[in-house]
């Protein structure tokens, strides 16, 4: 490579997850590459190191550990309601924090807190 691109560090990434993935499972833990800033000659990341390979474990006790931040309760992790079912948490985003999938679609959907004021529970006044 002759200098860095968006298009070949696209290749990049991939080729480092492959191997984040491979040397996770030798040692029993998850590794995920985070965000690539790069320039011509140079490229700089992040790489992010979590207990054990469940991803959804890992979403669990994030939703456990900020979930009554914004008014719920541990055990609506995993909860349907209406057509979202909930999967987690993003903390750090303070407008659209839940993360839910809908049944039969790809894709994690980011939904604010007050889709889910109706939800058996939930702090109403706390919003």
């Amino acid at each position: 490579m002759k200098e860095f691109t968006r298009q070949n560090l696209s290749n990049v990434r991939k080729v480092i997850d492959k191997a984040l993935t491979e040397a996770g499972k030798e040692l029993d833990i998850t590794l995920k590459i985070g965000n690539i800033s790069f320039d011509s000659n140079s490229f700089r990341t992040k790489i992010e190191g979590l207990t054990g390979t469940n991803s959804n474990d890992h979403a669990k006790a994030e939703w456990d550990k900020y979930c009554t931040s914004f008014g719920f309760n541990k055990e609506h992790f995993g909860v349907t309601h209406g057509k979202y079912t909930i999967v987690g948490i993003s903390p750090r985003s303070r407008k659209y924090p839940i993360l839910a999938t809908i049944a039969g679609r790809n894709g994690t959907f980011k939904l604010d807190c007050y889709s889910f004021t109706t939800l058996e529970g939930v702090k109403k006044d706390f919003f």
